[in-house]
């Protein structure tokens, strides 16, 4: 009981602040929450961050996820969430973003794998890093056997591909549009 009540404070706390989200208060139990041990606290954080857009934590997000994916955080929420946060801060973190991509897990053939939506994500976020193998990485997860993260490249690459033609606009040309393969 004492462990789901302390789990229960540390939600309460991160809850309280969203009053002030850019507070020096509210910088330090964000850091905690990101190094608790309880990944949904994690979790959280990770989402208040994001929402938040406070880019002071890109660090903290990145050794949150480093830490967890020694850990084995078998759901993948928390890791979804700190690769979700880094992405829409924009955080040039293409370690993180390697090895989101590099996550598998085991689930029998039918099913769905729970990390197929951080795989998307990672790839999103690691073509906006400018890493020169990313697109590489990007078309790789077209073959994805999960559409979540196929999904997550396809968007990607058709974003890429729309920036570049956007300097071609001028000429007449239309942007490219895609549709990936949903079954």
């Amino acid at each position: 009981m004492a462990k789901s009540s302390n789990i229960d404070a540390v939600l309460a706390k991160l809850a309280a602040l969203k009053l002030a989200p850019r507070s020096p208060e509210a910088a330090k139990e964000l850091r905690a929450a990101l190094a608790h041990k309880v990944d949904y606290v994690v979790q959280k954080a990770a989402e208040f961050i994001r929402e938040f857009e406070l880019p002071d934590f890109e660090m903290d997000l990145a050794r949150a996820f480093h830490r967890l994916a020694a850990g084995g955080d078998k759901s993948f929420g928390a890791r979804t969430a700190l690769v979700s946060a880094l992405h829409d801060l924009r955080a040039n973190v293409p370690e993180v973003y390697l090895a989101g991509l590099r996550t598998f897990s085991s689930v029998p053939a039918g099913m769905i794998d729970p990390a197929s939506p951080m795989r998307g994500i990672c790839a999103m976020a690691l073509v906006l890093t400018g890493d020169p193998a990313a697109l590489r990485y990007a078309t790789d997860m077209l073959m994805d056997r999960h559409v979540p993260a196929r999904t997550g490249a396809v968007r990607r690459l058709r974003a890429t591909i729309n920036r570049a033609a956007g300097r071609r606009r001028k000429s007449g040309r239309a942007p490219v549009r895609s549709r990936g393969r949903v079954g």
